[in-house]
């Protein structure tokens, strides 16, 4: 398995640990995620955010075992862009988190981004 593969199977099941958390303790999108203003997440949002985040887990591991099937790696690439512009209209338009919320989003989407782009263009 390669180097990339590891680390999207690594991003993937970080995402299954997180959309438990938020599914378990709905404190965490309040506080950690969305601290600017925590009275907008409803227990709703937290559910919701629960399906999006396992959703994007099965893709991503899916994806690291089937690392040659281009569809399904674009779309996976897809919703590190989805994520990550959701983040940062949250951060700059929404003003509803701040850079530190945003760090771990920035730490595994930005590094996939990258490298997903650069091989969907090269395939």
């Amino acid at each position: 398995m390669e180097t990339f593969a590891i680390w999207l199977l690594m991003v993937g099941l970080y995402r299954v640990f997180m959309s438990f958390l938020i599914l378990i303790q709905t404190d965490v999108l309040k506080k950690v995620i969305y601290p600017l203003k925590p009275i907008e997440v409803s227990p709703l949002f937290c559910r919701m955010a629960f399906m999006w985040v396992i959703s994007n887990a099965i893709l991503t591991i899916t994806t690291s075992l089937n690392m040659d099937n281009k569809p399904l790696y674009f779309i996976t690439w897809l919703t590190f862009v989805i994520g990550l512009s959701h983040f940062m209209l949250e951060q700059f338009y929404f003003k509803t988190n701040t850079l530190k919320s945003n760090l771990s989003q920035l730490f595994f989407a930005t590094p996939c981004l990258v490298i997903m782009g650069i091989k969907l263009l090269n395939w």
